[in-house]
């Protein structure tokens, strides 16, 4: 059985995102900020002990890209990880929250404007 330690699933999914992110066309500085984003919520996920499958996505528009954090089962995250990613949401996002599904569900998720051309 092999077991990877959460540095490496974070930096895995950050190769991957940014990889998917450049194939996309997407400007440098907007994939760092997508990355950072995305990073920072899988980690306060992973700080709240969530041992179930995350599911990550990100939504690319016109005007702004939207981040994604999302688990199966309705659980209440623990003050001090929100409060790291807020300071980067602050910083990055013009929208962020959590969400709770009808079939128990939640999610993290950010906005970000997306640069003008």
């Amino acid at each position: 059985m092999g077991v990877t330690s959460v540095a490496t699933q974070l930096r895995d999914a950050r190769e991957a995102l940014r990889a998917r992110l450049a194939l996309q066309g997407i400007e440098p500085a907007h994939v760092v900020a997508v990355e950072a984003v995305a990073n920072e919520m899988l980690a306060a996920a992973f700080e709240n002990e969530l041992s179930e499958p995350l599911i990550l996505s990100v939504e690319l528009s016109a005007r702004c890209t939207t981040v994604r954090v999302r688990w199966r089962r309705n659980v209440e995250l623990h003050d001090e990880p929100l409060r790291m990613l807020a300071r980067v949401l602050d910083g990055l996002a013009h929208g962020y929250g959590t969400r709770h599904g009808a079939d128990g569900s939640a999610e993290l998720w950010a906005e970000l404007a997306r640069p003008s051309s």
